[in-house]
């Protein structure tokens, strides 16, 4: 009888073990599934479109497997001294593994000098397409309405009530949703020789006309201003961290 017994338990430990295995590979298959398409080729270009799926610390785990142990150092925000990796951010993919405890294939990009984990949710493929657009000018490129997906200032994210956007028209922007019901208009010129690139606003707002020097980035779909307070020296970087300045993400 006992012998019985003992042979049922272990009859039933091992389809416990199937049902586990079937688990793991319709985790594996599922984050497969929810992957765009492309994102998991070695050395694609990429661009970061969800700041969410950022794993900062993960390379203090034993989750994932490494292309390296230098790779692994730098892949985190101890090794980063600052850094930080932000939406339109683009980088190259060095290298991938599946994460257990969630389920999602992590990418390792190499953006500059520094490596980001990144789900394959949070990135996007650059296309041929997105290229192509290199060929016209950047006051072309702009030409038409842009959402705001991020705001920074003083280093802080902003987030706005509503659904904030830009229109370029010619050399005319105008900006709704960041001043409440009020439109904030202005004339705009770019310097594409510099580095970075240069933008001057001459904005008009409640009858009163000042000047706003800035710089920008202009990649495929993604748009970034970084200006200064009025007044204040055109920005050196994009960045807000110990400044006045205000960063905007923008995205068609």
């Amino acid at each position: 009888m006992m012998r019985e017994t003992g042979q049922r338990f272990l009859i039933a430990l091992s389809l416990l073990n199937l049902v586990a295995v079937g688990f793991l590979l319709a985790l594996v298959w599922r984050s497969r599934q929810d992957a765009p398409a492309g994102t998991a080729d070695l050395h694609a270009r990429v661009r970061i479109v969800d700041e969410g799926k950022i794993y900062s610390t993960i390379n203090l785990t034993d989750t994932l497997k490494w292309p390296s142990s230098d790779i692994r150092n730098k892949a985190g925000s101890v090794a980063w001294n600052g850094w930080k990796p932000k939406y339109g951010d683009e980088g190259t993919i060095v290298g991938s593994a599946l994460y257990p405890d969630t389920a999602d294939l992590i990418h390792i990009l190499r953006v500059g000098d520094h490596y980001v984990p990144v789900a394959a949710t949070g990135i996007e493929v650059i296309t041929e397409q997105g290229k192509e657009r290199q060929a016209k000018s950047d006051k072309e490129r702009l030409q038409r309405a842009w959402k705001v997906v991020y705001a920074q200032r003083d280093g802080r994210s902003i987030r706005f009530p509503g659904k904030p956007k830009a229109t370029f028209s010619e050399d005319k922007l105008v900006l709704k949703g960041i001043l409440g019901q009020e439109e904030l208009k202005a004339q705009f010129v770019l310097d594409e020789r510099t580095s970075p690139k240069a933008i001057t606003l001459t904005v008009e707002f409640r009858g009163d006309t000042g000047r706003l020097e800035g710089i920008y980035s202009l990649e495929n779909d993604v748009l970034q201003l970084c200006l200064a307070d009025r007044l204040a020296p055109r920005p050196a970087g994009f960045t807000t961290q110990g400044t006045k300045q205000h960063l905007l993400v923008f995205t068609r």
